[in-house]
């Protein structure tokens, strides 16, 4: 009688645990939905565009640049920032203007796409000694990450 017991105790125990088990796993499921990503990047001069699927932005202008040159004569209180402007196109259609100031993103800029994150990463060259830098010679590299 006393092993037909146990033996309960024990069947009941393992079916609770099952439960348990079933219930964190479709939790887990429900909190973690499956994305698959699409990853575009390119490093852009002026008038170049990046084209990924029925979608293309364009570097348009260097609308400024006040970065602090790193030649270690000069002095600067703030580090600076640039400052880009890019044009955005959507199955040939032009969707608008975008500026990006310093490493910003900006999310969900075209209309049909669910998530779509467009990140400026780095503007290039970095300025040296004190003065303009000629708009043809800057490069900038941006990543774009499309959820499906």
């Amino acid at each position: 009688m006393r092993f037909l017991i146990i033996l309960m105790a024990l069947y009941i125990s393992f079916q609770s645990t099952e439960k348990e088990k079933e219930e964190t796993t479709s939790e887990t499921k429900e909190q973690k939905p499956e994305v698959e990503l699409n990853v575009f990047s390119a490093s852009l001069c002026l008038g170049d565009e990046l084209n990924f699927g029925d979608r293309r932005i364009k570097f348009r202008e260097i609308i400024s640049d006040s970065r602090c040159p790193s030649n270690p004569i000069v002095m600067c209180i703030w580090a600076g920032q640039v400052r880009v402007k890019v044009d955005v196109y959507e199955k040939r259609e032009f969707v608008g203007s975008v500026e990006f100031s310093g490493t910003q993103s900006i999310d969900h800029l075209f209309a049909v796409s669910k998530e779509l994150k467009i990140s400026l990463v780095n503007v290039k060259p970095y300025p040296v000694n004190p003065g303009k830098i000629p708009a043809e010679d800057y490069m900038v590299s941006f990543r774009l990450t499309e959820a499906m």
